[in-house]
């Protein structure tokens, strides 16, 4: 028993660390288009859209708005800061702290509204349309980007569809 533990304790001596991300390759990773689909942070009929672009500002980032009401909406530049992004106005205030992961961050803006950012297309409302190569009494549920759930035994509870019809993205 003694040598199968030091055998263990051997071999984990010699694993090399898992190396941590560089600020270049964070930064990469996060910049790009992102989206709010809360429409309370929205100031027009469309979602809040922001663009964290990987150009320095300072030593900030530059970072684009459009269609968000504050707090998202006076955001003008971010950073990475203890592995969290955060946003800044002009006054270089910060002014949200978000987590996770590339494709979707979570936090609270300094004023404790809840902030949720998505890259594009993730988690669209689904919408419901006629598969095309199904019979003419089948509906499907579908998704942008994403395959329609497994058929079950149950029969959904929506009327009858006239005719099979094309695809709805």
């Amino acid at each position: 028993m003694r040598k199968f533990l030091s055998l263990v304790v051997a071999l984990a001596a010699m694993a090399s660390p898992v190396a941590a991300q560089s600020q270049a390759e964070l930064v990469t990773a996060f910049s790009g288009p992102w989206q709010v689909y809360d429409r309370q942070m929205a100031s027009g009929s469309d979602y809040c859209k922001i663009t964290l672009a990987g150009s320095a500002q300072g030593q900030r980032f530059k970072l684009a708005t459009q269609g968000c009401a504050d707090p998202l909406g006076s955001v003008s530049t971010w950073s990475i800061e203890s592995n969290q992004l955060v946003f800044y106005d002009t006054k270089d205030t910060p002014l949200t702290r978000l987590g996770g992961s590339q494709k979707r961050v979570t936090g609270m803006s300094a004023a404790g509204t809840p902030i949720i950012l998505e890259r594009p297309g993730g988690t669209e409302p689904r919408r419901r349309c006629k598969a095309r190569s199904t019979p003419a009494d089948a509906i499907s549920w579908a998704t942008p980007r994403r395959a329609p759930p497994r058929p079950t035994s149950r029969r959904p509870s929506c009327r009858r569809a006239e005719a099979p019809r094309s695809r709805c993205w």
